[in-house]
């Protein structure tokens, strides 16, 4: 179970990384959106922005060949409808 066993990472007040070690060193990843997000249309591009991180390389080096899980905690107000992708691009470059 990766959320027991695995390492907690909190980049930012509004996500949370688990990673665990792979068996077969490959990388796994997933991503949990809550409802209280903000709707479904916000909910699928942050769920978006994660796999653009992973298909375009920018996926940090020390998540590869592991297994990961993306948590986006509530935040108040619209703060992931004016998020930018910028924004989230600079945490996983920092990661």
């Amino acid at each position: 179970m990766i959320s027991k066993n695995g390492q907690r990472y909190r980049p930012t007040h509004w996500l949370t990384v688990i990673v665990a070690e792979s068996e077969d060193g490959q990388t796994y990843f997933g991503t949990t959106v809550s409802r209280k997000v903000g709707i479904a249309v916000v909910r699928n591009k942050l769920k978006r922005w994660v796999r653009h991180c992973v298909r375009s390389g920018l996926w940090p080096k020390k998540l590869v060949g592991k297994r990961s899980i993306c948590i986006f905690r509530s935040q108040p107000g619209n703060f992931y409808k004016e998020l930018e992708y910028k924004e989230f691009k600079q945490i996983f470059e920092k990661f």
